[in-house]
């Protein structure tokens, strides 16, 4: 269980953040969230990043697939980067921004 690693001293503000993440999750969850990954990881030179995952669906009027994938990439004005792949289930966006 994830309280057994965390030292007693800061379980409080473990909890606290946990209560935060949930919240976050369900305001998420209403504006059609469908999956989040949140993760911790060294960059390159070392320092501590965080990265967060998101998926989300949304409506937007019927355009051909690759072409609606395109402008969903467009529509982030924090994109740095985008790249269109096609899945399965037909073109997705992938979009890799930095907030």
């Amino acid at each position: 269980m994830l309280t057994e690693l965390v030292p007693e001293e800061q379980y409080e503000s473990l909890r606290s953040s946990m209560d935060e993440a949930r919240a976050m999750g369900r305001l998420l969850a209403r504006t059609g969230a469908v999956h989040l990954s949140m993760g911790v990881h060294h960059g390159e030179s070392g320092e501590v990043l965080h990265s967060v995952f998101l998926i989300k669906w949304e409506e937007v009027p019927w355009a051909p697939p690759k072409l609606a994938a395109a402008k969903a990439a467009l529509a982030s004005s924090e994109a740095r980067e985008a790249e269109l792949v096609d899945l399965p289930c037909g073109p997705a966006a992938v979009v890799e921004s930095l907030n």
